[in-house]
Protein backbone atom coordinates (compact mmCIF):
# COMPACT_ATOMS: atom_id res chain seq x y z
CA UNK A 1 0.00 0.00 0.00
CA UNK A 2 1.35 3.35 -1.03
CA UNK A 3 0.71 6.07 1.60
CA UNK A 4 2.58 8.75 -0.26
CA UNK A 5 0.76 12.16 -0.27
CA UNK A 6 0.29 14.61 -3.10
CA UNK A 7 3.35 16.28 -4.41
CA UNK A 8 3.54 20.07 -4.55
CA UNK A 9 3.06 19.99 -8.31
CA UNK A 10 -0.04 17.80 -8.00
CA UNK A 11 -1.46 20.05 -5.31
CA UNK A 12 -0.96 23.12 -7.50
CA UNK A 13 -2.69 21.31 -10.37
CA UNK A 14 -5.74 20.64 -8.17
CA UNK A 15 -5.88 24.30 -7.13
CA UNK A 16 -5.75 25.41 -10.77
CA UNK A 17 -8.56 23.00 -11.75
CA UNK A 18 -10.76 24.20 -8.88
CA UNK A 19 -10.09 27.82 -9.83
CA UNK A 20 -11.13 27.14 -13.41
CA UNK A 21 -14.31 25.48 -12.20
CA UNK A 22 -15.06 28.51 -10.02
CA UNK A 23 -14.40 30.83 -12.95
CA UNK A 24 -16.64 29.15 -15.50
CA UNK A 25 -19.14 26.86 -13.78
CA UNK A 26 -20.36 28.94 -10.84
CA UNK A 27 -21.34 32.02 -12.96
CA UNK A 28 -23.33 29.71 -15.22
CA UNK A 29 -25.19 28.34 -12.22
CA UNK A 30 -25.88 31.85 -10.98
CA UNK A 31 -26.99 32.91 -14.46
CA UNK A 32 -29.49 30.06 -14.59
CA UNK A 33 -30.76 31.02 -11.12
CA UNK A 34 -31.08 34.71 -12.10
CA UNK A 35 -32.83 33.77 -15.34
CA UNK A 36 -35.29 31.68 -13.38
CA UNK A 37 -35.97 34.59 -11.00
CA UNK A 38 -36.56 36.92 -13.97
CA UNK A 39 -38.93 34.40 -15.48
CA UNK A 40 -40.93 34.29 -12.26
CA UNK A 41 -40.92 38.09 -12.03
CA UNK A 42 -42.12 38.39 -15.62
CA UNK A 43 -45.01 36.01 -14.96
CA UNK A 44 -45.83 37.96 -11.82
CA UNK A 45 -45.90 41.21 -13.76
CA UNK A 46 -48.22 39.79 -16.41
CA UNK A 47 -50.72 38.79 -13.73
CA UNK A 48 -50.39 42.25 -12.16
CA UNK A 49 -51.13 43.85 -15.53
CA UNK A 50 -54.33 41.81 -15.79
CA UNK A 51 -55.21 42.73 -12.21
CA UNK A 52 -54.64 46.43 -12.99
CA UNK A 53 -56.88 46.25 -16.08
CA UNK A 54 -59.60 44.60 -14.01
CA UNK A 55 -59.22 47.27 -11.32
CA UNK A 56 -59.83 50.10 -13.79
CA UNK A 57 -62.74 48.31 -15.47
CA UNK A 58 -64.52 47.72 -12.17
CA UNK A 59 -63.37 50.61 -9.95
CA UNK A 60 -62.45 53.47 -12.31
CA UNK A 61 -64.33 52.97 -15.60
CA UNK A 62 -64.64 56.75 -16.16
CA UNK A 63 -60.87 56.99 -16.47
CA UNK A 64 -60.62 54.61 -19.43
CA UNK A 65 -60.16 56.76 -22.54
CA UNK A 66 -58.33 55.45 -25.66
CA UNK A 67 -54.89 56.98 -26.01
CA UNK A 68 -54.70 58.35 -22.46
CA UNK A 69 -52.36 56.88 -19.86
CA UNK A 70 -53.67 55.36 -16.66
CA UNK A 71 -51.60 54.74 -13.56
CA UNK A 72 -52.15 52.64 -10.44
CA UNK A 73 -49.79 51.77 -7.61
CA UNK A 74 -49.20 48.09 -6.89
CA UNK A 75 -49.86 48.93 -3.23
CA UNK A 76 -53.34 50.14 -4.26
CA UNK A 77 -54.03 46.85 -6.05
CA UNK A 78 -53.00 45.01 -2.89
CA UNK A 79 -55.19 47.21 -0.67
CA UNK A 80 -58.18 46.92 -3.01
CA UNK A 81 -57.88 43.13 -3.35
CA UNK A 82 -56.83 43.16 -7.02
CA UNK A 83 -53.43 41.50 -6.56
CA UNK A 84 -53.70 37.79 -7.37
CA UNK A 85 -49.97 37.23 -6.73
CA UNK A 86 -49.75 39.25 -3.47
CA UNK A 87 -46.70 40.95 -5.00
CA UNK A 88 -45.32 42.52 -1.83
CA UNK A 89 -41.89 42.77 -3.46
CA UNK A 90 -43.34 45.17 -6.05
CA UNK A 91 -45.54 47.29 -3.77
CA UNK A 92 -43.30 50.36 -4.18
CA UNK A 93 -43.79 50.34 -7.95
CA UNK A 94 -46.61 51.44 -10.23
CA UNK A 95 -48.30 50.10 -13.33
CA UNK A 96 -48.93 52.34 -16.32
CA UNK A 97 -51.61 51.41 -18.85
CA UNK A 98 -52.49 52.89 -22.22
CA UNK A 99 -55.74 51.81 -23.84
CA UNK A 100 -55.53 51.64 -27.64
CA UNK A 101 -58.33 52.32 -30.13
CA UNK A 102 -59.34 48.64 -29.97
CA UNK A 103 -59.71 48.80 -26.19
CA UNK A 104 -56.58 46.69 -25.67
CA UNK A 105 -54.57 47.41 -22.52
CA UNK A 106 -50.84 47.99 -23.10
CA UNK A 107 -49.07 47.88 -19.73
CA UNK A 108 -45.64 48.57 -18.22
CA UNK A 109 -44.18 48.72 -14.72
CA UNK A 110 -42.44 51.79 -13.33
CA UNK A 111 -40.18 52.54 -10.36
CA UNK A 112 -41.96 55.88 -9.74
CA UNK A 113 -45.23 55.64 -7.86
CA UNK A 114 -48.48 57.03 -9.26
CA UNK A 115 -49.62 60.32 -7.86
CA UNK A 116 -52.45 59.35 -5.51
CA UNK A 117 -52.79 62.26 -3.07
CA UNK A 118 -55.39 62.89 -0.41
CA UNK A 119 -57.57 66.00 -0.31
CA UNK A 120 -55.59 68.86 1.24
CA UNK A 121 -52.16 67.44 0.37
CA UNK A 122 -49.36 69.78 -0.73
CA UNK A 123 -47.83 69.55 -4.21
CA UNK A 124 -44.79 71.36 -5.62
CA UNK A 125 -45.31 72.42 -9.25
CA UNK A 126 -43.77 75.44 -10.96
CA UNK A 127 -45.89 77.01 -13.73
CA UNK A 128 -44.25 77.15 -17.15
CA UNK A 129 -46.73 78.74 -19.55
CA UNK A 130 -44.27 79.64 -22.32
CA UNK A 131 -45.82 83.09 -22.76
CA UNK A 132 -43.58 85.11 -20.44
CA UNK A 133 -41.14 87.90 -21.25
CA UNK A 134 -37.42 87.84 -20.47
CA UNK A 135 -38.16 88.74 -16.84
CA UNK A 136 -40.65 85.87 -16.42
CA UNK A 137 -43.56 88.33 -16.45
CA UNK A 138 -46.93 88.19 -18.15
CA UNK A 139 -48.31 91.62 -19.19
CA UNK A 140 -51.99 92.36 -18.78
CA UNK A 141 -54.08 93.56 -21.72
CA UNK A 142 -55.58 97.01 -21.09
CA UNK A 143 -58.23 96.38 -23.76
CA UNK A 144 -59.55 93.64 -21.45
CA UNK A 145 -58.99 95.15 -17.99
CA UNK A 146 -60.15 98.67 -18.88
CA UNK A 147 -57.30 99.98 -16.73
CA UNK A 148 -55.11 102.80 -18.02
CA UNK A 149 -51.78 100.98 -17.87
CA UNK A 150 -50.22 97.55 -18.32
CA UNK A 151 -49.60 95.47 -15.21
CA UNK A 152 -47.38 92.41 -14.84
CA UNK A 153 -47.93 89.13 -13.03
CA UNK A 154 -45.19 86.58 -12.27
CA UNK A 155 -46.70 83.11 -12.75
CA UNK A 156 -43.63 81.11 -11.71
CA UNK A 157 -43.81 82.48 -8.18
CA UNK A 158 -46.85 80.33 -7.32
CA UNK A 159 -45.23 76.92 -7.04
CA UNK A 160 -46.96 75.37 -4.03
CA UNK A 161 -50.46 73.89 -4.43
CA UNK A 162 -53.16 72.13 -2.41
CA UNK A 163 -55.30 69.26 -3.66
CA UNK A 164 -58.99 70.24 -3.49
CA UNK A 165 -60.74 67.63 -5.65
CA UNK A 166 -60.11 64.22 -7.22
CA UNK A 167 -62.32 64.07 -10.29
CA UNK A 168 -64.09 60.94 -11.55
CA UNK A 169 -62.04 60.96 -14.78
CA UNK A 170 -58.76 60.66 -12.84
CA UNK A 171 -57.76 64.32 -13.09
CA UNK A 172 -57.01 66.34 -9.95
CA UNK A 173 -57.89 69.96 -9.10
CA UNK A 174 -55.39 72.02 -7.09
CA UNK A 175 -55.55 75.57 -5.76
CA UNK A 176 -52.52 77.76 -5.21
CA UNK A 177 -51.44 77.88 -1.57
CA UNK A 178 -50.49 81.55 -1.98
CA UNK A 179 -51.78 84.43 -4.11
CA UNK A 180 -49.96 86.62 -6.60
CA UNK A 181 -47.69 89.38 -5.35
CA UNK A 182 -49.27 91.79 -7.86
CA UNK A 183 -52.90 92.86 -7.72
CA UNK A 184 -54.66 93.27 -11.09
CA UNK A 185 -56.90 96.28 -11.74
CA UNK A 186 -60.25 96.19 -13.55
CA UNK A 187 -62.05 99.40 -14.44
CA UNK A 188 -65.23 100.66 -16.10
CA UNK A 189 -67.60 98.97 -18.54
CA UNK A 190 -64.70 97.27 -20.33
CA UNK A 191 -63.34 95.76 -17.14
CA UNK A 192 -66.78 94.59 -16.03
CA UNK A 193 -67.67 93.02 -19.39
CA UNK A 194 -64.37 91.10 -19.54
CA UNK A 195 -63.95 90.48 -15.83
CA UNK A 196 -64.59 86.72 -15.65
CA UNK A 197 -63.04 85.79 -18.97
CA UNK A 198 -59.86 87.74 -18.44
CA UNK A 199 -59.38 86.39 -14.93
CA UNK A 200 -59.43 82.95 -16.57
CA UNK A 201 -56.83 84.11 -19.10
CA UNK A 202 -54.59 85.19 -16.24
CA UNK A 203 -55.20 81.92 -14.39
CA UNK A 204 -54.12 79.98 -17.47
CA UNK A 205 -50.65 81.53 -17.18
CA UNK A 206 -50.13 79.35 -14.10
CA UNK A 207 -50.26 76.11 -16.05
CA UNK A 208 -47.41 73.69 -16.76
CA UNK A 209 -48.10 71.79 -19.99
CA UNK A 210 -46.23 68.71 -18.75
CA UNK A 211 -48.67 68.23 -15.89
CA UNK A 212 -51.83 70.32 -16.38
CA UNK A 213 -54.69 70.28 -18.87
CA UNK A 214 -56.59 73.43 -17.87
CA UNK A 215 -56.84 76.22 -15.34
CA UNK A 216 -59.43 78.66 -14.05
CA UNK A 217 -59.66 81.62 -11.76
CA UNK A 218 -61.08 80.70 -8.39
CA UNK A 219 -64.85 81.14 -8.47
CA UNK A 220 -65.36 80.26 -12.15
CA UNK A 221 -68.20 77.81 -12.69
CA UNK A 222 -69.50 78.44 -16.20
CA UNK A 223 -70.40 82.12 -15.94
CA UNK A 224 -70.45 84.27 -19.08
CA UNK A 225 -66.80 85.03 -19.62
CA UNK A 226 -67.19 88.03 -21.92
CA UNK A 227 -70.43 90.01 -22.01
CA UNK A 228 -71.10 91.19 -25.55
CA UNK A 229 -74.38 93.04 -24.96
CA UNK A 230 -73.27 95.86 -22.65
CA UNK A 231 -76.44 97.92 -23.01
CA UNK A 232 -77.20 97.63 -19.28
CA UNK A 233 -73.91 99.25 -18.27
CA UNK A 234 -72.77 101.28 -21.28
CA UNK A 235 -72.53 104.51 -19.32
CA UNK A 236 -75.66 106.07 -20.84
CA UNK A 237 -78.60 103.66 -20.50
CA UNK A 238 -80.73 103.55 -17.36
CA UNK A 239 -82.37 100.21 -18.23
CA UNK A 240 -80.87 98.51 -15.20
CA UNK A 241 -82.45 101.04 -12.84
CA UNK A 242 -85.94 100.32 -14.18
CA UNK A 243 -85.66 96.57 -14.93
CA UNK A 244 -83.22 95.26 -12.32
CA UNK A 245 -84.57 96.40 -8.98
CA UNK A 246 -84.67 93.09 -7.13
CA UNK A 247 -81.28 93.03 -5.42
CA UNK A 248 -81.00 93.05 -1.66
CA UNK A 249 -78.74 95.02 0.63
CA UNK A 250 -76.68 91.87 1.25
CA UNK A 251 -74.09 92.04 -1.52
CA UNK A 252 -72.81 88.52 -0.84
CA UNK A 253 -76.10 86.65 -1.17
CA UNK A 254 -77.74 88.81 -3.81
CA UNK A 255 -79.24 86.60 -6.53
CA UNK A 256 -78.50 87.31 -10.19
CA UNK A 257 -81.03 89.14 -12.32
CA UNK A 258 -79.71 88.33 -15.77
CA UNK A 259 -76.22 86.89 -15.62
CA UNK A 260 -75.40 86.99 -19.33
CA UNK A 261 -76.22 90.72 -19.50
CA UNK A 262 -74.25 91.67 -16.41
CA UNK A 263 -76.79 90.99 -13.69
CA UNK A 264 -74.28 89.10 -11.57
CA UNK A 265 -74.14 85.52 -10.31
CA UNK A 266 -73.63 83.35 -7.24
CA UNK A 267 -71.89 80.52 -9.08
CA UNK A 268 -68.60 81.23 -7.31
CA UNK A 269 -69.89 79.24 -4.32
CA UNK A 270 -68.77 75.88 -5.74
CA UNK A 271 -65.07 76.77 -5.62
CA UNK A 272 -65.46 78.53 -2.29
CA UNK A 273 -66.90 75.31 -0.82
CA UNK A 274 -64.25 73.14 -2.47
CA UNK A 275 -61.36 75.15 -1.05
CA UNK A 276 -62.93 75.63 2.35
CA UNK A 277 -63.74 71.93 2.73
CA UNK A 278 -60.33 70.79 1.45
CA UNK A 279 -58.00 73.02 3.45
CA UNK A 280 -60.26 74.48 6.12
CA UNK A 281 -59.91 78.15 5.22
CA UNK A 282 -60.22 80.63 2.36
CA UNK A 283 -57.56 83.12 3.36
CA UNK A 284 -54.13 83.04 1.74
CA UNK A 285 -50.81 84.79 2.09
CA UNK A 286 -49.26 86.89 -0.66
CA UNK A 287 -45.91 86.17 -2.27
CA UNK A 288 -43.28 88.63 -1.04
CA UNK A 289 -41.16 88.57 -4.17
CA UNK A 290 -41.61 88.24 -7.90
CA UNK A 291 -39.69 85.02 -8.47
CA UNK A 292 -40.69 82.29 -6.05
CA UNK A 293 -42.68 82.04 -2.82
CA UNK A 294 -39.81 80.83 -0.65
CA UNK A 295 -40.62 83.41 2.01
CA UNK A 296 -44.25 84.50 1.64
CA UNK A 297 -45.87 87.35 3.50
CA UNK A 298 -47.56 86.63 6.81
CA UNK A 299 -50.33 89.09 5.96
CA UNK A 300 -53.57 87.66 4.62
CA UNK A 301 -54.41 89.14 1.22
CA UNK A 302 -57.59 89.79 -0.73
CA UNK A 303 -58.01 88.10 -4.12
CA UNK A 304 -60.53 88.18 -6.96
CA UNK A 305 -63.27 85.60 -7.46
CA UNK A 306 -64.38 85.08 -11.06
CA UNK A 307 -67.91 86.27 -10.37
CA UNK A 308 -69.77 89.53 -11.08
CA UNK A 309 -72.14 91.39 -8.79
CA UNK A 310 -74.92 93.84 -9.68
CA UNK A 311 -76.23 95.75 -6.69
CA UNK A 312 -79.33 97.96 -6.81
CA UNK A 313 -80.04 100.44 -4.05
CA UNK A 314 -82.19 103.06 -5.78
CA UNK A 315 -82.92 104.44 -9.26
CA UNK A 316 -80.03 106.84 -8.79
CA UNK A 317 -77.63 104.38 -7.13
CA UNK A 318 -76.68 100.99 -8.58
CA UNK A 319 -73.28 99.43 -9.05
CA UNK A 320 -71.45 96.72 -10.97
CA UNK A 321 -68.67 94.95 -9.13
CA UNK A 322 -66.27 92.04 -9.12
CA UNK A 323 -66.48 89.64 -6.23
CA UNK A 324 -63.47 89.06 -4.03
CA UNK A 325 -62.38 87.24 -0.91
CA UNK A 326 -61.54 89.84 1.69
CA UNK A 327 -59.03 89.03 4.40
CA UNK A 328 -57.78 91.64 6.82
CA UNK A 329 -56.39 90.65 10.20
CA UNK A 330 -59.14 88.53 11.78
CA UNK A 331 -61.88 89.64 9.38
CA UNK A 332 -62.45 87.15 6.57
CA UNK A 333 -65.48 87.28 4.29
CA UNK A 334 -66.77 87.42 0.73
CA UNK A 335 -67.43 90.91 -0.60
CA UNK A 336 -66.85 92.92 -3.79
CA UNK A 337 -65.06 95.89 -5.32
CA UNK A 338 -66.90 98.36 -7.53
CA UNK A 339 -65.84 98.49 -11.18
CA UNK A 340 -68.44 101.01 -12.34
CA UNK A 341 -71.82 102.35 -11.32
CA UNK A 342 -74.41 105.13 -11.35
CA UNK A 343 -74.02 107.49 -8.42
CA UNK A 344 -76.79 110.07 -7.78
CA UNK A 345 -76.67 111.83 -11.14
CA UNK A 346 -73.78 110.40 -13.13
CA UNK A 347 -71.98 107.26 -14.25
CA UNK A 348 -68.58 106.65 -12.70
CA UNK A 349 -65.71 104.23 -13.24
CA UNK A 350 -63.86 102.68 -10.35
CA UNK A 351 -60.41 101.06 -10.46
CA UNK A 352 -59.74 98.36 -7.91
CA UNK A 353 -57.06 95.70 -7.75
CA UNK A 354 -56.82 92.34 -6.03
CA UNK A 355 -54.50 89.35 -6.24
CA UNK A 356 -54.95 86.28 -8.46
CA UNK A 357 -55.57 82.81 -7.00
CA UNK A 358 -55.61 80.17 -9.75
CA UNK A 359 -56.94 76.62 -9.77
CA UNK A 360 -55.25 74.11 -12.09
CA UNK A 361 -56.28 70.61 -13.19
CA UNK A 362 -53.62 67.91 -13.36
CA UNK A 363 -53.62 65.29 -16.10
CA UNK A 364 -54.39 61.73 -15.09
CA UNK A 365 -51.54 59.22 -15.07
CA UNK A 366 -49.15 61.66 -13.34
CA UNK A 367 -46.37 60.16 -11.20
CA UNK A 368 -44.62 61.59 -8.16
CA UNK A 369 -40.89 61.11 -7.70
CA UNK A 370 -40.76 62.07 -4.02
CA UNK A 371 -42.51 63.83 -1.16
CA UNK A 372 -45.05 62.99 1.52
CA UNK A 373 -47.77 65.54 0.74
CA UNK A 374 -46.97 67.75 3.71
CA UNK A 375 -46.05 71.42 3.69
CA UNK A 376 -42.51 70.53 4.76
CA UNK A 377 -42.29 67.69 2.23
CA UNK A 378 -44.73 68.33 -0.66
CA UNK A 379 -45.14 65.85 -3.47
CA UNK A 380 -42.71 66.46 -6.33
CA UNK A 381 -44.22 65.53 -9.70
CA UNK A 382 -42.06 63.36 -11.92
Amino acid sequence: MNNKGLTLVELLAVVVILSLLALFVIPKVLEVKESKEKEISSAQKQILFLDAAEYFKEKQPNQIVPGEELCVNVSTLIDEGYDSMRAEDLKDKSISIVVDENSNFVSSIDDNKCFEPEIGDYVRMTPNPGTLDSQNRYPTDTSKTGYNSVQYIYPKQLNLWRVIKKNDDGTIDMVSEYVSSIGVYFSGATGYANFVGYLNVLANQYQNSKYTIRARAMGYNGQTEYITDTSYFDGTSMKAATEWTSSTTNTVNQMPTNESLGGGDTMYQKDVDLVNNAIGQLWAYKCNNDTICSNPSTTKTTYWLASRLYFYSANNYFIYAGRKYYSYYDSNFLTSDNILGYFTDHWGNNSNNNAIRPIVTLKKGIKASSGEGTQASPYILN
